[in-house]
């Protein structure tokens, strides 16, 4: 019987991390925020800072920076009737034509509004 290769199990990244511990909003100077550095070969943890990532890289090694940014996708709300109210929002919409409604996706209608929920304007 063949085993995954180790890190390649999403449970292979299953760890404790307290609730406390995870930041709220960004570092006031984001090169200022925390780096938790591995060292694969003895196992030991060391903490660092992120401007001190240019430390860890070795010469010939290159760095690829993810710039995208996240969409604020699930929206709370109330209904008129004071009941809760949640809208996940899966992709951006279209911008409507003069004269129309908005729109899903490019070309995709949403569809009549179900009972019970206004249409945002």
């Amino acid at each position: 019987m063949t085993h995954p290769a180790r890190g390649s199990r999403t449970a292979d990244y299953d760890y404790d991390l307290p609730p406390d511990r995870i930041a709220q909003r960004p570092a006031r100077r984001r090169d200022g925020s925390r780096l938790l550095v591995l060292h694969r070969d003895s196992g030991a943890i060391e903490h660092r800072r992120f401007h001190e990532i240019v430390d860890l890289i070795p010469p010939g090694d290159a760095l690829v920076l993810n710039e995208t940014r996240v969409l604020r996708a699930r929206l709370i709300g109330r209904k008129p009737t004071g009941a809760p109210a949640e809208i996940l929002l899966l992709h951006p919409a279209t911008p409507p034509r003069p004269g129309e409604g908005g729109t899903g996706r490019q070309g995709e209608s949403p569809g009549p509004t179900p009972p019970g929920v206004e249409a945002l304007r």
